[in-house]
């Protein structure tokens, strides 16, 4: 059984149908936006060479992608550091990065990996087998531990170095899903080794298309292009991210030409632009809106209960009027456009009545008492969170509402102390697999399930599947996404949480840019121009 080796050579960067269905992306034409330079004698703009300034949400916490906050901010800094592998934006496949060739033996327990040999770091100095193991050896130091990107990979119990270029990984169980499912970022040891962390963090470097300039917390992050990079000099030059934490001003900037990519604008202005002939705008599915419930305690771990809770959310009426339309109700707990979604599933149907009723079956015949917390950063949470509550209280949920910043809930979280319900979300991975969120947060083994938010609801089953399905990930990919559709019919029947839909990233693009947003990797501009 052998990986798929892959050349070494750059993909170009066009949308493909599977893309488009995925990130229902706007076509950007090819005009000029409102902050367009005059236009030279033989028809290229005079400052097609400009800076790109994209409005970002959140701030950097550090310059250490892996120990980024975020999806957002991991996407952010792809553009200084390299990956393990990365994604066709034509046919969102699996592509390499620094691994060239990933083969396992039979079992799955060991990982021959080969890395490009053309590869350096911007200060000049090679990357090589060290540097790929110095990075895996942080990721399972304890200092990482329970961190999303440790639990990808601590099945990982030896790391052997063969070559400049070449080394083994030795996992503890089959892991077929090893490189396909993790994230990775490549760290220069030797740098880190004679300058200490805290001169990375001041000074940081890494392989990829852009290099570090400088970062002002709460302010901006500018790089500048990494002429040297293997896969190609980016043609924009300088790229600033400016941090723009309210929604209303990331608007206002857009429009005035202060950013050319914006990142979470209003849904009114998203509206309002939509035929706009300078000013663009696009949306990407990158996560989803659910809610979690605490099966470990009354009254949610009486299964007819959580069913109520599905019933008793008119999910297609607050789609319509709070959220124009644009967002995908799931009927489970994954979008279509990721593996191992379930196209057989209706969703929840609208049903007060039935929901009442359950609650009676349950015990609660009178209604009951719950309380509801809704996580500060989820698409239009704090007009979508409100909406909800007559909703509950026809169908006898009493709830108490408190929105409150996101920090603050995953410090509760961790420490087991959350509302009975908590409206978050939850990220989709880089390579679309649905079966990732099911090893993870639906999960009863500790082991490889998230300290943050696994554990409030798991079934045995899943692991069961889970397990059948790594014994085929490699030979049979299909039987993988068949049993994590299995996984789908009974989330839906156990209503493990309250289900919503995928969220969208609503983004300002001026047309004068070709560039293509991934749900993955959102912000990297290695192969972004402005156009002529």
């Amino acid at each position: 059984m052998r990986a798929k080796a892959f050349p070494q050579r750059r993909r170009n960067g066009r949308l493909g149908p599977l893309a488009t269905a995925a990130l229902l992306m706007l076509p950007l034409a090819a005009c000029g936006g409102s902050d367009s330079g005059d236009v030279s004698d033989d028809g290229a703009s005079s400052d097609i060479d400009r800076e790109l300034v994209v409005g970002i949400t959140e701030d950097l916490t550090g310059a250490n992608p892996l120990q980024r906050p975020s999806s957002l901010i991991f996407g952010v800094l792809s553009n200084v550091f390299d990956s393990h592998v990365g994604q066709d934006p034509e046919t969102q496949e699996m592509v390499p990065q620094i691994f060239t060739s990933w083969e396992p033996n039979a079992d799955a327990t060991e990982w021959t990996i080969q890395i490009r040999d053309d590869v350096t770091f911007h200060n000049g100095e090679e990357l090589t087998a060290d540097d790929v193991k110095f990075t895996l050896d942080f990721i399972l130091s304890p200092e990482m531990g329970g961190h999303e990107i440790n639990i990808f990979w601590n099945t990982v119990q030896e790391i052997e170095v063969v070559g400049d270029y070449e080394l083994v990984l030795r996992t503890a169980t089959s892991t077929p899903g090893l490189i396909e499912t993790s994230e990775l970022a490549i760290l220069p040891k030797d740098y880190i080794e004679e300058v200490g962390w805290d001169g990375f963090d001041e000074a940081p470097i890494g392989s990829g298309p852009y290099k570090w300039v400088e970062w002002r917390a709460g302010e901006h992050l500018v790089l500048e292009a990494n002429e040297d990079y293997w896969g190609g000099a980016p043609e924009i030059k300088d790229l600033r991210f400016r941090v723009i934490t309210d929604e209303a001003a990331m608007g206002a900037s857009y429009q005035a030409g202060e950013v050319h990519v914006a990142q979470n604008i209003p849904l009114e202005l998203y509206r309002s632009l939509e035929n706009d002939p300078e000013l663009g705008v696009g949306t990407s599915s990158s996560a989803r809106h659910y809610i979690l419930l605490d099966t470990t305690r009354p009254p949610f771990d009486d299964v007819r209960v959580r069913q109520a809770l599905n019933h008793a959310i008119d999910w297609d009426t607050i789609i319509e009027e709070l959220l124009a339309g644009l967002v995908e109700r799931t009927p489970a707990i994954l979008g279509s456009a990721e593996r191992g979604f379930n196209p057989d599933l209706e969703p929840y149907e609208y049903d007060p009545e039935r929901a009442r009723e359950l609650l009676g079956e349950a015990g609660y015949p009178d209604g009951v008492d719950v309380e509801y917390w809704a996580r500060k950063g989820v698409f239009q949470i704090e007009q979508v969170a409100p909406a909800i509550l007559p909703y509950l209280e026809e169908a006898g949920f009493r709830a108490t509402l408190s929105v409150k910043e996101r920090g603050d809930v995953e410090d509760l979280a961790e420490e087991r102390t959350l509302a009975q319900m908590v409206s978050t979300n939850w990220g989709i991975n880089q390579q679309l697999i649905g079966m990732e969120i099911y090893q993870t947060r639906f999960t009863c083994n500790e082991e490889t399930m998230s300290n943050t938010w696994g554990g409030w609801y798991c079934n045995p089953r899943y692991d069961e599947l889970a397990a059948e399905a790594i014994a085929q990930w490699i030979d049979d990919p299909e039987a993988v996404d068949a049993k994590t559709r299995e996984m789908e019919a009974i989330l839906q029947e156990d209503a493990g949480v309250g289900f919503a839909y995928m969220i969208p990233r609503l983004y300002g693009l001026v047309k004068s840019l070709d560039w293509i947003l991934t749900p993955t990797q959102n912000l990297n501009f290695a192969r972004a121009r402005w156009l002529s």
